[in-house]
């Protein structure tokens, strides 16, 4: 038999194909991408499978804006993996693509027990949900100060906590992070999510967040909203608290489409992802997977917020995440034209 022909996407200037002629396109996150693609690949190679996947970590292939620009069904992969993008809710593709069948779950019902409660198995059977980011809070003690240490998200909402939070994003351009924004406004509300504008300080990338967290350093900040992973590579946790919230880590779902119509080579393919040394590959890199074998009892807490199916599966879903973020940015930049020194709270050192 062949060898097989994998496309990579690892860099800026490698061999992009287009997006439609894929088998397999996965956008996956940095501490996943390496050790998943690796074994995918020597799996695939050892049964003989042939295709075309890219793996990447931005959307270099643009599939995020052909699915906005209303792609049709022979213009997107059969199999397409990707973490908590609202892109792919967009009512359009929803319609398009996923209410109408053409895409379905190949997982199995079962969760493991730490994560069962939550209700991240689609209950329609169209996405197929692999594992999960957990999204908490790592306090640096040097820049807390006399602050009391916030157990829940909600504490946020509390004007002694003005500036001194960090999210997952890029501060220049407003690009704060969508599921937890989501979250805050589902749990809160508008009026919530105004209050919790007024906490956070910033965003960074959450390799940033780790670097900084227990120096005390005046660009860092005394909370940060960061993936269990970048938490857990902390090496110095002598003026760190890493803290699991109350009302639930922020779950961001890795999840998996793949068609109805894939063929046995491209099923295939998908399988990996649903098998067990996939899942553990995640949760080892601190990513739990649903897996029913796998083993989270090493998480430091069970509880998740998460936004459920109902609210992903409604007409309106689209129209209310793009009224989320803008009320956020409002929130934000009015904040910062009135404090010139947003980032600068009590409790945080400054320069």
């Amino acid at each position: 038999m062949n060898p097989p022909k994998l496309a990579m996407a690892d860099s800026p200037g490698g061999d992009y194909p287009p997006v439609a002629e894929l088998d397999l396109y996965g956008l996956l996150p940095c501490m996943l991408k390496v050790p998943l693609e690796t074994e995918f690949h020597r799996l695939m190679q050892e049964q003989g499978v042939s295709g075309a996947c890219s793996f990447d970590w931005q959307d270099n292939l643009g599939l995020m804006q052909a699915i906005t620009e209303g792609a049709g069904p022979d213009q997107l992969p059969p199999v397409m993996i990707w973490v908590g993008n609202g892109a792919l809710f967009n009512r359009d593709f929803m319609q398009q693509h996923v209410l109408s069948g053409r895409y379905r779950s190949i997982s199995e019902p079962a969760v493991n027990d730490v994560l069962a409660p939550h209700g991240l198995i689609d209950p329609r059977q169209n996405f197929t949900m692999l594992a999960t980011d957990a999204v908490v809070l790592v306090a640096d003690l040097k820049l807390a100060g006399d602050l009391p240490l916030p157990q829940r998200w909600s504490d946020f909402l509390e004007p002694e906590y003005a500036d001194t939070l960090s999210l997952c994003g890029r501060h220049e351009s407003e690009g704060f992070s969508p599921p937890m924004l989501l979250a805050m406004q589902q749990s809160f509300g508008f009026d919530g999510l105004r209050r919790f504008a007024r906490a956070v300080g910033g965003a960074c990338h959450p390799a940033q967040m780790s670097k900084l967290a227990g120096r005390g350093k005046p660009e860092g900040f005394a909370f940060n909203a960061i993936p269990l992973f970048f938490a857990e590579t902390i090496s110095d946790r002598e003026d760190v608290q890493i803290i699991w919230p109350e009302d639930g880590a922020l779950a961001v779902p890795m999840t998996m489409l793949v068609k109805a119509d894939a063929d046995e080579r491209q099923q295939q393919m998908a399988r990996y992802f649903t098998s067990l040394p996939a899942a553990e590959i995640c949760s080892n890199a601190w990513f739990p997977a649903l897996h029913p074998a796998v083993d989270n009892s090493h998480l430091p807490g069970r509880t998740l917020k998460w936004v459920g199916w109902d609210l992903l599966y409604d007409p309106s879903f689209e129209g209310l995440l793009a009224e989320t973020l803008e009320t956020f940015r409002q929130a934000f930049r009015e904040k910062r034209n009135t404090n010139p020194h947003v980032g600068s709270p009590k409790g945080r050192k400054t320069p």
